[in-house]
């Protein structure tokens, strides 16, 4: 994995990575674990960040579960901003 400066405005550019061969983007985890977080850009109206409006600059997480609805963290790359969103209710 590669740190990147092209990503990142409202954040540390040390704090994303970028692997070359495929464009898969990863963040370290926030509690300091040695672990990535995989990102994936946004698309559609979701893509553009509810906080400062920039236009396809929002990554999501990987879906998880949280109190029964399916999740993804959003992190603005414009802004910095960050928000879970809910998808839907989680299978049972």
């Amino acid at each position: 994995m590669q740190k990147i400066s092209d990503y990142g405005r409202g954040r540390k550019p040390d704090e994303w990575r970028r692997c070359p061969g495929c464009g898969w983007l990863g963040r370290p985890d926030l509690g300091g674990r040695p672990i990535l977080h995989p990102f994936r850009r946004v698309t559609g109206e979701s893509a553009d960040c509810v906080f400062c409006g920039w236009e396809d600059s929002n990554l999501a997480s990987e879906s998880f579960v949280d109190n029964g609805w399916l999740c993804e963290w959003i992190v603005c790359q414009a802004c910095g901003r960050e928000n879970v969103r809910r998808i839907e209710r989680a299978p049972e």
